[in-house]
């Protein structure tokens, strides 16, 4: 309810991601694990023990405005992934009273663009993810019609070809954009997009699918 209404924006805009607590010497404390913990040390592996958080705030926006507002914010158990326990706070607050009903979408990094996450997500039509994906995650064309094979026995195929964002095909389109930065700096975005892309899932076999 502290949340500021929408101006120009069409949709609210939320961020989620997971940080770590250390807590190496409370060998008593309930539920300590192996989280990620940055280290300047070289050869040494980027892990401590401790706790981790998962906490979801709101974007304002005021483009002037240099702060968040805080949401949710959960210690993610041993047992449970930090990515799957923020797209469940997303999905929790965008749905309450004051968002529900009206389009939301969540920022975050590569690892919230895993299957399981984007599926928990498509369950309200009013909800998105937008994510960064690694270069080297790879995607299939969808085939037409007339390239669907008939078979006899076995599934009909649906995946076309295969490639990936560090070697990506002809995109279907392609916008550049001019901007300026705080600074008065001018500079040019590009922005591609595929359309109709299939991820192939990795849990469940070709039930897992979803398209980009």
């Amino acid at each position: 309810e502290e949340c500021p209404n929408l101006i120009k924006r069409s949709f609210h805009l939320f961020a989620v991601d997971c940080s770590s607590a250390p807590r190496v010497y409370a060998r008593k404390l309930d539920d300590r694990g192996f989280v990620h913990h940055p280290t300047k040390a070289p050869g040494q592996k980027p892990i401590t023990v401790g706790h981790q958080y998962s906490m979801l705030v709101y974007l304002p926006e005021q483009s002037d405005a240099h702060w968040i507002i805080p949401l949710s914010n959960i210690r993610v158990k041993s047992e449970d992934s930090g990515t799957t326990v923020g797209v469940k706070q997303f999905v929790e607050a965008a749905t309450k009273r004051c968002f529900k009903g009206q389009f939301a979408v969540l920022v975050a990094d590569s690892a919230y663009s895993h299957t399981k996450c984007t599926k928990e997500a498509n369950k309200e039509n009013d909800l998105v993810i937008v994510s960064r994906i690694r270069n080297n995650r790879k995607f299939h064309s969808s085939l037409i019609k007339e390239e669907h094979q008939v078979k006899r026995r076995g599934r009909p195929k649906i995946y076309g070809e295969s490639w990936a964002l560090n070697d990506p095909k002809k995109p279907d389109e392609s916008i550049i954009t001019e901007h300026i930065t705080a600074s008065g700096k001018p500079y040019k975005m590009k922005v591609e997009r595929w359309y109709d892309r299939l991820d192939r899932g990795a849990i469940k076999g070709s039930d897992n699918n979803t398209k980009e």
